[in-house]
């Protein structure tokens, strides 16, 4: 077979056809610029093509495989943690990973919830659009990739809840205030709990990457 083309099944070969025939005029320049940068182009086509729960955010790449190394790594980036955050540390597996993590940032909003729902409810619907839950390294590993964060932005990492110092169930979370700075906290959230429907939450994502 010669070329990815070859590789196309017919549907693919016919939306493909569409996507051409109904692709607006588009400057010179801008053209080049995307030709020479398939990754922007990959993306662009993604942003348009793509509901929120299909569209990549971040790919970030692991630090932390210990709490240890969570404890170092997090104030040498110059970010804070919490003592919730420290405890849930102490509670949950953090497994080596070198290799790159693909995240999705999505509302429950975006999946079609006009009401509070459930924690369960919300990950049971993401799960359906491929979505995956984060594992608790990516709380920390998000932190030390994200340090543009915007002031004012909060954060949750899409996780199994872990039962905290006080008992109740925690997940990770990223905020930056003038205040505290970058920081790696907690808040509560068990599974029944009912969950702000415009509330950001990042979730793994478990579509091939290409492009890279």
């Amino acid at each position: 077979m010669k070329g990815k083309s070859a590789m196309f099944d017919r549907q693919t070969r016919k939306f493909c056809s569409a996507v051409v025939e109904a692709l607006p005029e588009v400057p010179p320049e801008i053209m080049q610029g995307l030709i020479t940068n398939p990754r922007a182009l990959q993306k662009a086509l993604r942003d348009a093509l793509l509901p929120p729960a299909y569209r990549i955010w971040k790919t970030i790449q692991g630090f932390c495989d210990s709490v240890e190394e969570c404890l170092d790594a997090l104030p040498a980036a110059g970010c804070n943690n919490t003592r919730s955050a420290e405890y849930l540390f102490s509670r949950v597996n953090f497994a080596p990973n070198d290799s790159e993590v693909t995240l999705v940032r999505i509302t429950p909003l975006d999946l079609g919830f006009t009401f509070k729902p459930t924690y369960r409810q919300f990950c049971e619907c993401a799960a359906k659009s491929r979505l995956v839950m984060c594992e608790p390294n990516d709380g920390p590993d998000l932190r030390l990739n994200y340090l543009d964060q915007p002031e004012g932005e909060n954060i949750f990492i899409a996780m199994n809840p872990v039962a905290a110092i006080d008992c109740f169930y925690r997940v990770f979370n990223l905020t930056h205030t003038r205040e505290t700075g970058l920081t790696l906290t907690t808040s509560l959230c068990g599974l029944e709990m009912k969950i702000d429907p415009r509330g950001m939450w990042v979730f793994r994502s478990s579509m091939p990457q290409t492009g890279k």
